[in-house]
């Protein structure tokens, strides 16, 4: 999708509230490279909610994170230098 009006754009979705990992999926629908760091053992969403999650997750990668650990703290901070836009709520 290099045609996209978005391709290119490097988008990290931390939001927890329900409009903006949707607001991350559109930009993820029109070429943003959107990327989702989950906790530890996965968004709860994808067994609580499968189809909210289903629709909010489209388009993104999945980072499996856990922020308790100083590796996947690292791993996050080696992320966000690299990012566009941050989408939070």
């Amino acid at each position: 999708m290099t045609n996209a009006a978005l391709a290119g754009l490097r988008v990290l979705d931390a939001a927890t509230f329900h409009a903006a990992p949707l607001i991350s999926s559109l930009l993820a629908d029109h070429g943003a490279d959107v990327v989702r760091p989950e906790r530890s053992g996965g968004d709860p969403y994808r067994t609580r909610a499968p189809g909210l999650w289903a629709l909010t997750a489209r388009g993104k990668r999945s980072l499996d994170l856990d922020l308790d650990d100083a590796a996947g703290r690292a791993r996050l901070h080696a992320l966000v230098v690299n990012i566009d836009v941050v989408v939070v709520r």
